[in-house]
């Protein structure tokens, strides 16, 4: 499943044996699409689009909404073998007319925000505020792409499962998952319809939607989005509330913020199956991707993350297989149109956190080049996540390198992840504390994987087999989810971004 870099001599190589069988796969996989559909375009749903180009030295301003976690440059350590072209110099543009919903905590609310940019949204709205601290920490928003499309995020410090749903008191910036159905309504309608709203300044503010104040003139149903109406409600008339489902949901899965259990504890077969259930069923989504846990610091230990990130990647292909099954036993084949296809798609964020802890550990010196190298071509080669999962076991002696923090008896430091020193005198640029991400320097990748996986999601049609899908996918993690390097000088195309020629690839 994954392909990383290895290092030598501070460069960043390619391991040539992997990537050419990576290579032969894609082929097979174009070839496999020029056979059966004769055209160059991803996507099988005509209406339904998704593109991107990755441009090398394209600025991240991270202005759209605002992220409280942002890395200062002060301080940081950005060691060689990061600034190699291809690595972390580039930035994403995406087009799309898609609706897409990020649901995480404050670390997924930076990814929305984030590709929300990418998206070069033209427009933006704040449903409601997790608290009021000159509105800087956002629970619900929603985006406005130049295609019509949206981009949402919503705000939630636990699992989005029917027990937290209308909990004010278990709402952000509290523990406990909550999240309120007037706020999804509020969203979907943004989605059916564009419209300035007023936001909620409290995590649990009352609705401030026409359609969900209820009186005599206005006499809402939310299950058809009809209302009885009188004369004096002619303000409230001109408010369309008709709802439009969401096309992807993606998940970031706030394990580390929830107390006093183990990643694995919180995350099992059966909050999968909740989780999994409320996004396709209340949400409406076709797709889901399930982002995998990364390295952080409230990881306990390499054994906890490996177990909940298996289990993860097991459930999205038990689920995959189940679908198979109930197809195969309704019509008597394994097609399906694409209108009733439900697929669940696996982002690796822990996969692309080992590349950075491990090349970081080998940049300050708590794993030896040797040693580290060693694992990188291991972990490089590896075939299925499975067995890059039990390679990172290997992790853990660098992993238990720590530092307490200052006032949480029970967090601690990982150095290899947080530092840019062995002393920690100075920060890394992976993350801002721990927790969160420096999105100036990762971001790109987190976009153009995630771009990338979706794209692999409208493949979702009657002749599409799920080997290719799941093909689709394991390209977009070896390319994007790793430090592998973009080759510019091979296959990057001049594209002009205001008014500025920058280098680029393309993905269509």
């Amino acid at each position: 499943m994954k392909q990383s870099g290895v290092i030598k001599s501070g460069l960043v190589v390619v391991i040539s044996g992997y990537i050419l069988r990576l290579i032969h796969l894609e082929l097979s996989l174009l070839g496999y699409y020029e056979r059966s559909k004769g055209y160059t375009k991803i996507s099988s749903h005509p209406d339904k689009f998704i593109t991107f180009k990755v441009l090398r030295d394209l600025p991240f301003h991270g202005v759209v909404g605002h992220d409280p976690y942002v890395c200062d440059i002060k301080n940081r350590a950005f060691h060689n073998s990061f600034t190699r072209p291809g690595v972390l110099d580039f930035h994403t543009r995406v087009k799309t007319n898609l609706n897409i919903l990020y649901i995480g905590s404050s670390i997924g609310h930076q990814f929305a925000r984030a590709f929300q940019e990418a998206a070069m949204s033209i427009d933006r709205e704040v449903i409601r505020y997790a608290w009021w601290v000159r509105r800087q920490h956002e629970n619900t928003h929603v985006a406005l792409t130049p295609d019509n499309g949206t981009i949402s995020g919503l705000r939630v410090t636990g699992l989005f499962t029917n027990m937290s749903k209308d909990v004010p008191k278990t709402m952000a910036p509290a523990g406990g998952g909550g999240w309120l159905t007037y706020d999804i309504r509020e969203m979907k309608r943004m989605v059916h319809q564009w419209r300035p709203v007023k936001a909620i300044d409290t995590a649990w503010g009352k609705s401030t939607s026409p359609c969900e104040i209820e009186t005599p003139a206005n006499n809402f149903s939310h299950v058809n989005g009809t209302r009885n109406m009188t004369s004096s409600a002619a303000k409230v008339n001109a408010y369309s509330c008709k709802q439009k489902d969401f096309d992807v949901v993606v998940h970031q899965l706030p394990v580390e913020w929830i107390e006093n259990m183990y990643f694995d504890q919180s995350i099992t077969n059966d909050v999968l199956d909740e989780v999994v259930g409320v996004s396709f069923n209340y949400l409406g989504a076709s797709t889901i991707i399930l982002q995998t846990i990364p390295i952080n610091n409230n990881a306990r230990s390499l054994d906890e993350l490996v177990i909940v990130n298996r289990r993860i990647w097991d459930y999205a292909r038990a689920f995959e297989l189940n679908a198979t099954k109930r197809n195969e036993n309704s019509t008597g084949t394994t097609t399906i149109p694409a209108t009733h296809r439900r697929r669940i798609l696996v982002m690796d964020l822990y996969s692309y956190s080992v590349d950075l802890f491990v090349q970081n550990s080998i940049e300050i010196g708590i794993i030896t080049k040797n040693k580290g190298e060693e694992l990188q071509s291991k972990l490089s080669n590896s075939v299925n996540p499975h067995e890059f999962l039990n390679l990172t076991m290997g992790l853990s002696e660098a992993f238990n390198h720590t530092m307490p923090i200052r006032g949480q008896r029970q967090i601690e430091r990982k150095i290899g992840h947080t530092c840019g020193d062995v002393n920690c005198n100075t920060k890394s640029m992976i993350s801002y504390d721990g927790m969160h991400w420096c999105m100036r320097e990762t971001g790109g990748r987190l976009n153009a994987g995630l771009a990338c996986l979706i794209q692999c999601s409208l493949m979702n049609n009657d002749e599409t087999r799920d080997d290719v899908v799941r093909l689709c996918e394991r390209k977009c993690n070896a390319r994007f989810m790793s430090l592998v390097p973009l080759s510019w000088e091979e296959n990057g195309t001049q594209f002009n971004v205001n008014g500025t020629n920058l280098t680029g690839i393309a993905y269509y």
